[in-house]
């Protein structure tokens, strides 16, 4: 339920906004982020306010799916908690298969066989009374992607209701956009399950329709699914699964447990297991079981062919926790036998360094897909020949498990938050586990292309109503120079500081932006409305140049001009005519105070042939003013 806003309670808000901690900001907010500082929901020293609620979803889930015909069947229990202060006239089930159902819009083609008649809801009941599905009904209606159901019975504040939903589609043979076939008997199977929507304190229902670009925001719930498979199938999904003893025969189940505890990696299931036949119980059909606590989503894949390697890392020095990896995969994808190595370095590197916070779940599947996309807990991959790229994209996919599953983030409306901090946190992770010459931005070369030009549009632009590439280039690139500039501006340590408290505070929650900025202001003690302004509600670009080198009193007298709208960091390297050279590295505070020039000296007890601007922090828009020669 949205509150309208009176002009005098909006004066008076606007007026006590500025304050943030110790600092005064003056940034652009939005009337309905504005309405959470009126409601206390949200603090202006970016805590989670004194009256901050958060409803949540838990999940009981039987679903049995048929590898020849892709009928995938499924019923569900949901206990629904509203914690909000409103009572709820209306719930909001996402039925997020529908992005292939005949006659939706979306954001990417699909082939025409590929399309189906979506999800078929058989039966829905609350509180165990059936709901009319038939057509007209005045019960519910059909969204996009989406039903929204008209509650017989209204739910007050802090009351729960149940509900029983029945459902089935037919997974999708090609066109795999995040879920689907990967081969005759291989599938991703992600969003297969109809879930309550998200109603939070800043929009209410966020009943956004799913057309395949941008992606998700869940509510946080417990999950306990048991898959149903035929007999030779393997299960790999969200959560710890609980009867490994019930479908693993004897020699298999053992290698699983020696993973559990084990530095080295196991390959539970090696190219010539198969051959046997002997890997699952041998029933006609076998049923995996798994629990997974408080995450926002599940997600599973099958195979009677992949291998599975799995170790496991200890990831907290106070605790003998383990953290178990997995990676499932074609015997003829020659890089995913290194992935289980990658990931479990990975793991290793988030929960020491970046973002220095203990891996916040129990296990971790990389499983070898047809994508790039996470889960809690899982990760879709594709093979790749470049070894580097392996690397690369397997940390990417992996820090997503901070961002936004352990944070909650809304992806739908910021997907800047998540995916801008974990293209930031691979790129330190690649300079540390590859090499400083494998590390990169994704996107960044389309980027360039387009920097500064109409389509370059502010990062705040909510993700939803963006197109590719533009959505590209908001989400990865420019948000994750952003907190590069940003940890050179605060230094690595109070950097980290701040991240590690915006983590501690919303983990588990749902953060929005100004949670973060306000953190981040708070806990450094500076305003930085100097470098978030710009690079988040302005239209611009990041361009220095050089604009002259004068030569006065025996010393240079270097001057680089800002001529783009960004404020970046200032990296000279001074080229002397004997052939050496020096490095100048000069922060972003410089430009703090809105001014264009910078003049930096250099004392002349060697003569300086050239001065020219590295681009290393990946953005500039203009590269032909970059160098000055001294005749």
């Amino acid at each position: 339920m949205k509150s309208c806003f009176i002009p005098v309670i909006t004066m008076v808000f606007i007026g006590v906004v500025h304050s943030v901690g110790a600092q005064s900001s003056d940034l652009y907010i939005p009337l309905n982020i504005q309405k959470a500082y009126v409601n206390n929901t949200r603090s202006r020293d970016g805590t989670p306010g004194s009256l901050y609620w958060q409803n949540r979803a838990d999940y009981k889930i039987d679903v049995e799916f048929d590898p020849v015909t892709r009928l995938l069947q499924g019923a569900e229990e949901i206990t629904y908690y509203n914690n909000s202060p409103d009572t709820l006239r209306d719930l909001v089930l996402h039925l997020f298969p529908d992005l292939f159902k005949r006659g939706n819009a979306r954001d990417y083609d699909v082939d025409y066989e590929e399309e189906s008649e979506g999800v078929i809801l058989q039966k829905v009941s609350i509180n165990n009374n059936d709901l009319d599905l038939s057509y007209g009904s005045e019960a519910e209606e059909r969204g996009h992607s989406s039903i929204t159901i008209k509650l017989p019975s209204f739910l007050p504040p802090a009351d729960t209701l149940t509900m029983q939903v029945s459902w089935q589609y037919t997974m999708n043979k090609g066109s795999h956009i995040r879920t689907g076939a990967v081969d005759s008997s291989g599938f991703f199977i992600a969003y297969f399950f109809p879930r309550i929507a998200v109603y939070d304190d800043v929009n209410g229902w966020n009943n956004f329709n799913y057309t395949g670009g941008v992606e998700f925001y869940n509510d946080f719930g417990n999950f306990d699914a048991a898959v149903t498979v035929p007999r030779d199938f393997i299960i790999w999904a969200s959560g710890e699964l609980q009867n490994p003893d019930s479908v693993l025969t004897e020699k298999y189940y053992r290698r699983y447990q020696l993973s559990l505890s084990s530095d080295s990696i196991i390959h539970i299931i090696d190219s010539t297991d198969y051959l046997n036949k002997d890997i699952t119980s041998h029933n006609q059909k076998n049923i995996w079981k798994f629990r997974a606590d408080n995450v926002s989503d599940f997600a599973f894949a099958v195979s009677n062919h992949y291998l599975w390697d799995a170790t496991s890392l200890p990831v907290h020095k106070n605790s003998d926790r383990r953290v178990m990896i997995n990676a499932a995969y074609n015997k003829n994808s020659a890089d995913f036998y290194e992935v289980a190595g990658i990931a479990r370095k990975g793991a290793e590197f988030m929960s020491a360094d970046v973002p220095g916070v203990p891996f916040p779940f129990p296990r971790i599947t990389i499983f070898n897909a047809l994508d790039e996309m996470e889960y809690p807990m899982m990760v879709n991959l594709l093979s790749y020949e470049n070894s580097h790229a392996t690397l690369r994209v397997t940390l990417h996919e992996i820090f997503h498990s901070y961002f936004p599953f352990y944070m909650g983030m809304n992806e739908t409306l910021y997907a800047w938050m998540d995916e801008g901090l974990t293209t930031f946190g691979t790129y330190l992770m690649v300079e540390a586990l590859d090499s400083p010459g494998e590390a990169r931005l994704s996107f960044y070369d389309d980027y360039k292309n387009h920097m500064g030009d109409f389509i370059d549009v502010p990062i705040f632009v909510v993700s939803d109503y963006l197109k590719r590439p533009v959505y590209l280039f908001n989400s990865y690139v420019k948000p994750a120079v952003f907190f590069l500039i940003l940890r050179d501006v605060l230094g690595d340590e109070l950097f980290k500081k701040a991240l590690q408290e915006f983590m501690m505070r919303w983990h588990g929650k749902h953060p929005m932006p100004y949670d973060l900025f306000f953190t981040f202001m708070n806990v450094t003690g500076q305003n930085l409305d100097w470098l978030i302004q710009p690079w988040f509600f302005e239209y611009g670009y990041a361009d220095l140049a050089l604009k002259e080198i004068q030569l006065e009193n025996n010393t240079y007298r270097i001057t680089v001009e800002k001529k783009g709208h960004y404020p970046v960091p200032i990296d000279l390297q001074i080229n002397y005519a004997d052939g050496g050279t020096d490095t100048i590295h000069i922060g972003a505070m410089v430009w703090r105070d809105n001014i264009t020039d910078y003049l930096t000296e250099k004392p002349a007890a060697r003569k300086i042939s050239s001065v020219e601007l590295l681009n290393r922090i990946f953005v500039d828009a203009d590269s032909m003013n970059d160098m000055l020669h001294i005749e």
